[in-house]
């Protein structure tokens, strides 16, 4: 067992193993019960908040109409990389063009995508999930990262051999 200490006190815990194919590198699998809980990010579709995403994609490489044929209402993803005018797949209903900014959680609300998390005017830590994978990921002001990765200063992490 690994226990990483997070800046606000809270203690992420999982399992290392080495990685068969390069001694050096770790891999590290996290406990989901010690993760913080997600952000519950609104829109017209959860307007009680829903923390998650079905999928963080780089538009440039995913095209959710070839993907999933009609997407469903309440459908979100996190975009990697800019959409800009009408790339492939994420156009509107209506065919009008769609335009997000990358680092953007956007979601499908029957006609067009809109955008619900700017990173541009998001400041506070959000964290979501990813439905897909199951991996939570951190927005820190800047960018997206997995919610425990990060270089942790001695006594911010510690072994437990026993597991305990």
């Amino acid at each position: 067992m690994v226990h990483f200490r997070q800046p606000d006190g809270n203690e992420i815990s999982g399992t290392i193993a080495v990685n068969p194919v390069d001694p050096f590198i770790l891999l590290v699998s996290v406990d989901r019960d010690t993760l913080k809980e997600n952000t519950l990010i609104t829109s017209s579709q959860y307007p009680d908040g829903r923390g998650i995403v079905n999928a963080v994609v780089d538009p440039t490489r995913y095209n959710p109409i070839a993907k999933l044929v009609t997407i469903p209402t309440g459908h979100r993803f996190l975009v990697l990389e800019d959409v800009i005018y009408n790339s492939a797949g994420w156009e509107n209903a209506d065919g009008s063009s769609t335009t997000i900014k990358a680092n953007s959680i956007i979601e499908w609300n029957g006609s067009a995508w809109t955008v619900i998390f700017d990173p541009a005017t998001s400041i506070a830590t959000t964290y979501v999930s990813n439905l897909t994978t199951g991996i939570q990921y951190k927005w820190d002001g800047i960018q997206w990262l997995k919610s425990f990765e990060g270089e942790y200063a001695p006594g911010y992490w510690r072994f437990d051999p026993e597991g305990a």
